[in-house]
């Protein structure tokens, strides 16, 4: 859910990567 908030949000796409990366490594 949060991840599609904050693809919604173009100011988040930094934030969106780094939950990506974070999810990733996880």
């Amino acid at each position: 859910m949060a991840n599609l908030k904050l693809g919604k949000l173009p100011d988040r796409t930094p934030s969106k990567i780094t939950i990506t990366v974070s999810a990733g490594l996880s």
